[in-house]
C-alpha cells in the first residue's frame, strides 16, 4: 500500500478499536441471523413437501428442530444442581398434589414436578374411573393462581370422559348424576370448574401437546393413552414408545407430573398382580 492508503486503513482500524459495543444489541442481531436461518430451513422443507419429495412428518420435525435450535442458551449457574442441604430441602418441603388413595400417598408420597408415571391393566378394568377420581381429587387442591390439570384424551369419547369425572367429584352413581342434571353442574362448577380441561382428539400429535402445555402452563398431565400420541417414527413399535415414554419423562421435569395411560398385554390376563413385563409392547426397556 502506499502512504496514503496505509494512513487511511489506520485511521479506520483505530475508529472501530474504540468503539464500545453494546452486547444487547450484538446478542439481538445474531438471534434474527438464527431465525432467519432456522425459517429458511423450514421454507425450504415445506417447499419439498408441496412438491411430494418429502411427507408432513417432515415438516413437523423441522419445526421441532427450529424451535430446539432457538432455544435460550443455558447459564452457567443452571449447569449443575445446587449442593446446598437447604435447597434440596426445600424441594422435598414443596407440598405437591396429593393422591386420595390412601396407600398411593403412603408409598409414593405426593406428586411434584418432575415426576413420571404409567397406569396400566387389562382393557375395561377401571383405569380411567381410577384417574378421574385422583384428578378430581387433586384440583380441589389447586390454588388460583395455579394451571389446570390437562386430560389428553384419545381413546373414548369425550363426553364419557367428563362424566367420569362428574361421578368421581360429586361421588354419584349415572343414574343419580342424571337424575337432578343442573343441580349438578353447579355443584360440579363450584368443587372443579375448569381446573380440569379434557382435549379430546382420536389422533393426538407431540406437536399438539406441546403447543397446550406451552400455553396453559398445567398443575398436572394425564394421557389416556400415551401409546397412542403422534408424531414419533420408528419401524420398530417398541423403540417407538421408548421414544415416547422418554419424551413423557422431559415432559415432567419441564412442565409438571405426568401420568400416562397404557394397556398390559396378553400376559397379564386373569393376573391379580402386574409386572412391568406386562405391559405391552416393552420391550425397550430390555
Amino acid at each position: 500500500m502506499s502512504k496514503r492508503e496505509r494512513d487511511v486503513y489506520s485511521a479506520l482500524l483505530a475508529r472501530i478499536r474504540a468503539v464500545e459495543v453494546d452486547e444487547t444489541l450484538v446478542e439481538s442481531y445474531v438471534q434474527g441471523v438464527r431465525e432467519r436461518l432456522q425459517a429458511t430451513r423450514i421454507a425450504l422443507t415445506a417447499l419439498e413437501v408441496s412438491e411430494g419429495r418429502k411427507d408432513w412428518q417432515n415438516l413437523s420435525t423441522a419445526f421441532l428442530e427450529a424451535s430446539e435450535g432457538l432455544s435460550e442458551p443455558i447459564s452457567e449457574e443452571d449447569l449443575f444442581v445446587d449442593t446446598r442441604l437447604s435447597i434440596i430441602k426445600e424441594h422435598f418441603d414443596q407440598p405437591g398434589l396429593v393422591w386420595r388413595l390412601k396407600c398411593l400417598n403412603e408409598m409414593m408420597g405426593p406428586l411434584r414436578k418432575g415426576n413420571y408415571g404409567i397406569v396400566f391393566a387389562r382393557p375395561e378394568t377401571g383405569k380411567t374411573t381410577f384417574l378421574a377420581s385422583e384428578a378430581t381429587f387433586m384440583a380441589e387442591q389447586l390454588e388460583e393462581q395455579d394451571g389446570p390439570i390437562i386430560w389428553f384424551n384419545n381413546e373414548q369419547p369425550g363426553p364419557e370422559v367428563q362424566e367420569y369425572l362428574y361421578r368421581a367429584a360429586l361421588g354419584l352413581t349415572t343414574a343419580q348424576l342424571h337424575a337432578k342434571i343442573e343441580e349438578n353442574e353447579k355443584r360440579y362448577e363450584a368443587r372443579i370448574g375448569s381446573r380440569i380441561r379434557i382435549f379430546d382428539n382420536a389422533a393426538i400429535y407431540r406437536r399438539d401437546v406441546e403447543r397446550i402445555l406451552d400455553k396453559y402452563a398445567p398443575s398436572l398431565i394425564v394421557f389416556d393413552q400415551i401409546d397412542k400420541i403422534k408424531g414419533f417414527e420408528n419401524d420398530r413399535d417398541d423403540l417407538k414408545l421408548g421414544q415416547i415414554y422418554q419424551w413423557a419423562r422431559e415432559l415432567a421435569k419441564k412442565h409438571c407430573p405426568v401420568i400416562g395411560v397404557c394397556q398390559a398385554g396378553e400376559s397379564g390376563a386373569n393376573k391379580r398382580w402386574l409386572t412391568m413385563e406386562d405391559i405391552v409392547n416393552l420391550g425397550f426397556v430390555q
